[in-house]
């Protein structure tokens, strides 16, 4: 697949969401819509990953529309936000079951220096902590998944997998970030370690090594 159609890809999946509250919330609209929506997109990813890449993700979208096409029932389409939670929750949890954090993972590939940081330890430690609150986190919007799957009409459903879980999300970026700007400010003073120059280093033996 060229980069081109995986950006393509990549903003139908992430304004799905916002799709379904517009359609539910503010047009009032049935599942009906929501669903064509979903085959859409389902059907357009299955062609674009044919030759390799994610099929399961829309795959599941695809049988969730044929699946409410067929029966009309609701709770088929709404099920879908629980798959994607356990999917992430799974991924963050298995990460820590194989001592492979993830959170670590996003941390060395955005910080190159964290490999060679004396206080690697620490680093390693504050990652894995963050790791299981995302893990919590995933866990408490799977329960509230599943509860408005069964229970909650389609507007409450479609505000919350539609805005509220989204704006969830990005407080816990933000508070992620905003912590993790005072701990790697306050360990590099602990060890008096300069991570740009670091970086610069590690740079220079890349380049020299070639």
């Amino acid at each position: 697949m060229s980069k081109f159609w995986k950006v393509i890809l990549s903003v139908c999946l992430l304004v799905y969401p916002v799709f379904i509250f517009l359609t539910l919330v503010v047009f009032e609209k049935d599942m009906r819509v929501v669903s064509l929506g979903m085959m859409i997109i389902g059907v357009l990813a299955l062609i674009l990953n044919f030759n390799g890449g994610n099929k399961v993700t829309p795959l599941i979208m695809c049988i969730c529309a044929l699946v409410f096409i067929i029966t009309k029932s609701d709770i088929v389409i709404k099920f879908y936000p629980c798959w994607i939670t356990a999917v992430f929750g799974w991924m963050f949890l298995s990460s820590l079951i194989h001592k492979d954090p993830i959170i670590l993972k996003f941390a060395k590939l955005w910080d190159v220096s964290i490999p060679v940081h004396p206080g690697y330890g620490a680093i390693e430690r504050y990652c894995i902590t963050w790791n299981w609150i995302w893990v919590g986190f995933f866990v408490l919007q799977l329960v509230i998944n599943l509860y408005l799957a069964v229970w909650g009409s389609s507007r409450t459903w479609a505000i919350y997998n539609g805005l509220v879980s989204y704006l969830l999300q990005g407080l816990m970026f933000i508070l992620q970030f905003g912590v993790n700007f005072f701990f790697n400010r306050n360990l590099d003073r602990r060890f008096g370690f300069d991570r740009r120059k670091a970086r610069s280093e590690l740079k220079a033996q890349k380049e020299a090594a070639k």
